[in-house]
């Protein structure tokens, strides 16, 4: 086959070359658009697919902790005539069985309230009730209702602020959430030692932090820990994978925000309020 030769000596005519090298960018541009286009179904439809089953998933237990109260209420109501004699005298050994039997129906009637109050804030039916609230005594009456319950190898300490200091604020969703960080402090936290639960005024906001010095939170899982039906990887320790979850979404309906800092053992979950209405910085909206 012959070729022409060009002026120059160029046996092809440089606009063969461009049109060919233009073409060449443009197939290259497309299947990249192509495939950009495929990437970005592909996640919407994997998110799609999660949000999906997360909310399945959510109502399923919701209407699950509805159906379990019933029953619940009412092996409560038959321990409560049981221990109080009604049905005949009680053995020392069915004393004890009695106590215990109540103590695992209490434990899951905080997982029916666990589930319900998650369902609530996820539907956006959780309404804050604020009032003027006092956070030092707010604060110091949670953590004295926690000292009857914790054991010889822990010691709670309480670190409050000379002046008063005050918010408006859902108190009782407040003090859910106080408690559980404690609750949290002491069961990650299995040797024992200082769990300390410090409230300070940092300018128009209001910090509450709980530190422990237990088995501490890998900087992987100090996101993931807030997820719903998301527990610590620690095993043989009893949770819902809800309360972190609620902890989060209350603190985040009240403007403010709810994080973590773990490092070589000592944990220190910080609570941020804003003072005068206003959100903190990083806070979200439920449902982001």
């Amino acid at each position: 086959m012959r070729h022409l030769r060009w002026p120059g000596g160029d046996r092809d005519p440089p606009v063969s070359r461009a049109f060919w090298s233009a073409g060449a960018g443009l197939v290259v541009g497309c299947l990249a658009e192509l495939m950009h286009r495929y990437r970005s179904r592909s996640i919407r439809g994997q998110e799609a697919r999660a949000s999906a089953s997360l909310k399945a998933k959510s109502e399923f237990l919701s209407l699950a902790a509805h159906e379990i109260r019933t029953p619940l209420a009412v092996g409560l109501g038959y321990l409560d005539m049981t221990e109080h004699e009604d049905l005949g005298a009680l053995t020392p050994e069915a004393t004890v069985a009695v106590a215990e039997a109540r103590a695992q129906l209490m434990e899951l009637g905080k997982v029916v309230d666990a589930l319900m109050e998650a369902a609530r804030m996820q539907d956006g039916a959780g309404q804050l009730d604020k009032i003027e609230t006092d956070l030092c005594a707010l604060v110091a009456d949670v953590v004295q209702s926690m000292r009857s319950l914790v054991g010889p190898k822990h010691h709670l300490v309480l670190d409050l602020p000379d002046e008063p200091l005050s918010l408006q604020a859902d108190g009782l969703r407040l003090r859910a959430v106080i408690r559980n960080l404690l609750e949290n402090a002491i069961k990650y936290s299995p040797e024992g030692g200082e769990v300390l639960c410090r409230l300070r005024p940092m300018g128009g906001r209001a910090e509450i932090s709980v530190t422990d010095h237990g088995l501490g939170i890998s900087t992987s899982a100090s996101e993931r820990i807030f997820g719903r039906f998301t527990r610590g990887f620690q095993r043989g320790i009893p949770g819902t994978g809800l309360g972190l979850y609620l902890a989060r979404s209350i603190a985040e309906a009240h403007g403010g925000r709810l994080y973590v800092h773990s490092d070589r053992g000592t944990t220190t979950f910080t609570l941020v309020l804003p003072r005068a209405g206003d959100h903190v910085e990083g806070a979200q909206a439920i449902g982001d």
